[in-house]
């Protein structure tokens, strides 16, 4: 556990690292400007595919092995600094072999570790976008709210905590930030592709539906790549057009 987390910070760090680097090599006495197809008040809309490590949470990372994660979006630039975005998303881990579990499973009691387990958590979340762009590469730093639902499973069924045999399934209100760097193609300036470095939580800490155990924040550490295409939400008029007569 403590190796992953030093492996994620330092990928953080390099890539924060870059970005410093990128900025410094400008001159100072340039404006920062979006690139002509991320100008103001258009939309976009992409996806990404990921990678994801539960780094936190209690039981729910004890064990824990990296799997995949997927993540839609939708962004509207509201300046040249500032938007925000609506995602969808999901991500899950499964757990290494012979991994011990704090919890015993009513419907498998012979269980004694996590190699049928799973942690899956889907849900949406609305992020505050800051950005920065120089020549061809745009970079974006994102924060906000998420609603999460978080499920644990044994044996592909929702494990129930042994003491008050509540199912590990709900929904709970999460939080999430990333950072992010997307790179505008020459022959489709209004497409861009994008790597995403991102963080996830949820606030399932319940105690007393989940005194048996798994009863903390999961928290999910990811780094995805995909694409945008933006397109104009306020399309200028045709020069001499006349707007429809009314019935």
């Amino acid at each position: 556990m403590i190796t992953r987390v030093r492996l994620a910070s330092v990928a953080f760090l390099l890539l924060l690292a870059s970005a410093t680097v990128s900025y410094a090599q400008q001159s100072d006495s340039t404006s920062s400007r979006l690139h002509p197809g991320l100008k103001p008040h258009t939309g976009a809309v992409g996806g990404q595919l990921g990678v994801v490590d539960l780094l936190g949470g209690g039981d729910y990372a004890k064990g824990a092995r990296p799997r995949y994660s997927f993540s839609g979006s939708f962004r509207y630039i509201a300046s040249p600094r500032w938007g925000w975005q609506i995602d969808p998303w999901y991500g899950w881990a499964g757990y290494g072999v012979n991994t011990p579990s704090s919890l015993v499973d009513p419907a498998h009691l012979a269980d004694t570790d996590k190699n049928a387990y799973l942690v899956q958590m889907t849900g949406a979340n609305a992020q505050l976008l800051w950005f920065h762009t120089r020549g061809a590469w745009t970079w974006h730093l994102g924060a906000g709210p998420a609603i999460y639902r978080v499920w644990l499973e044994n044996h592909r069924k929702v494990v129930k905590d042994p003491v008050t045999f509540v199912r590990h399934r709900d929904a709970y209100l999460g939080a999430t930030a990333e950072w992010g760097t997307e790179h505008f193609l020459k022959s489709l300036p209004s497409t861009s592709l994008e790597w995403t470095v991102a963080w996830h939580t949820a606030f399932a800490k319940d105690d007393k539906h989940f005194p048996g155990g798994y009863s903390d924040n999961p928290q999910f550490f990811e780094i995805r790549f995909g694409a945008h295409y933006y397109y104009d939400l306020n399309p200028a008029k045709k020069p001499g057009a006349k707007p429809a007569p009314l019935h």
